[in-house]
């Protein structure tokens, strides 16, 4: 019998990804967590969701290895978000044979929403969060004997600062994310005060991490740790794809056919595969 590779992500990691922006394109080509299951002669459950945040992720792999048979996990993978996100359930029912119970032997049905953006927080107590939850994957995993890898699948706030600096132009969040916005994505972009004003922010993240309890004992499971590459880490989508040829678009900067395939090598690459 397969082992089971459990991922959980966002939206470069959904084998369901369907393009906001491109909503007429055909995006069904494999993506890296099918890759590296085949790969691994694994069974994949992908719990990934589009829009997914930290708690998302964390509590549907939590939620997953209670259902599980642990010798039967040959790899969990947490491939984390940006640190903004805000996830919370809408709904938990429990069921069996269709009808709503209080009983053990249940299963658990729960939907999930998210926000973009946690508008109660900052990108301290984001950041914060998002360390919490790494360590405590790592520490569950660690416990429970179970082989795991994680990463920061995309970086932990840069988004935020470029969604923060149109916001600034247009005076508010673009209420659709489906529309164009004024697009900001590189140097060039920007004024000598948003510039700074970017900057500046960077570098206090950037200490907060570096500051942090959580920043020397997080381990080597973690790829690219501590996900900044001025931290000498990185995340994955940074240091892997090409912005001009493994994305999408310009407007969908979610990685296509040849992004994903690097990813999947690349991801690969980082697993010691003889000693899962």
């Amino acid at each position: 019998m397969k082992k089971i590779l459990l991922v959980a992500g966002c939206s470069y990691s959904n084998d369901r990804f369907r393009s906001v922006h491109h909503p007429d394109l055909d995006v069904t080509w494999p993506k890296w967590p099918q890759i590296i299951a085949k790969k691994l002669d694994m069974e994949l459950i992908n719990l990934s969701e589009s829009g997914a945040g930290q708690e998302y992720i964390y509590s549907n792999i939590i939620d997953k290895l209670q259902t599980i048979d642990h010798s039967k996990i040959g790899l969990i993978i947490a491939a984390w978000s940006t640190a903004p996100r805000r996830d919370y359930q809408t709904e938990s029912l429990y069921l069996k044979n269709k009808k709503w119970t209080y009983k053990n032997d249940m299963v658990q049905k729960i939907k999930w929403t998210n926000d973009m953006y946690d508008s109660k927080g900052c990108m301290h107590y984001w950041i914060d969060r998002s360390l919490r939850y790494y360590y405590s994957l790592q520490m569950v995993c660690e416990n429970l004997k179970l082989p795991y890898k994680q990463f920061q699948m995309i970086d932990l706030f840069k988004g935020y600062l470029w969604q923060e600096l149109i916001r600034r132009r247009t005076k508010d969040w673009p209420e659709d994310h489906t529309k164009q916005v004024p697009i900001l994505n590189k140097a060039a972009d920007l004024t000598k005060e948003e510039q700074d004003w970017k900057e500046k922010q960077e570098k206090i993240y950037l200490a907060h991490i570096h500051n942090s309890p959580y920043y020397e004992i997080i381990n080597n499971n973690f790829i690219g740790w501590p996900t900044d590459i001025r931290l000498n880490g990185f995340n994955i989508a940074g240091k892997v794809l090409d912005n001009t040829t493994d994305r999408i678009s310009k407007l969908d900067l979610h990685p296509n056919k040849e992004g994903q395939e690097k990813l999947a090598r690349f991801i690969y690459e980082k697993i010691d595969s003889k000693r899962l």
